[in-house]
């Protein structure tokens, strides 16, 4: 590419990070809308999300993984925390700090095993859904209705 071509196109390097960054980001939201909005069919999600982070692996992984943009990963992961909790349907007997940071730290911990098994490549993101499903449903949802007034509503995450 020609010098004048890329200033064609680009104001300056740092564009070029914001236009992928951007890209990257709509392309999350449109995979959102696509299955389902806010009301999800992980069915359709999971492998799609999965393609979309395998042809984008080049720019996810050290953006959002290795937080080589801590403020663009915030983002990223934000996106995919807010999908989660509104597919998780979740309720709680009371709103405070204590219960905020519980679901905070659930639900990072669940959109984070998610990105590292596609990161990583040793587990499936199917296997990551298994997973999510066992601890939400065989002891985590327990734990988080007796010790925290925190509900699910959702039954299963499984295609």
């Amino acid at each position: 590419m020609h010098r004048s071509t890329f200033y064609y196109h680009f104001k300056n390097v740092d564009s070029i990070l914001e236009s992928i960054k951007d890209t990257q980001m709509d392309l999350l939201k449109r995979l959102f809308d696509s299955t389902g909005g806010r009301n999800v069919d992980f069915s359709k999600f999971i492998p799609e999300f999965q393609e979309l982070f395998a042809e984008n692996e080049r720019y996810l992984v050290p953006l959002v993984i290795e937080y080589g943009d801590r403020d663009f990963s915030i983002r990223y992961r934000t996106c995919l925390e807010d999908m989660m909790f509104e597919h998780l349907k979740i309720s709680f007997d009371r709103h405070d700090d204590r219960t905020a940071g519980v679901l905070a730290i659930v639900i990072s911990g669940m959109v984070d095993m998610f990105l590292l098994s596609l990161a990583t490549h040793t587990v499936t993101l199917e296997d990551s859904n298994i997973l999510s499903h066992g601890m939400i449903n065989v002891g985590l949802r327990t734990v988080l209705r007796e010790n925290f007034g925190i509900h699910i509503g959702f039954t299963t995450m499984l295609p």
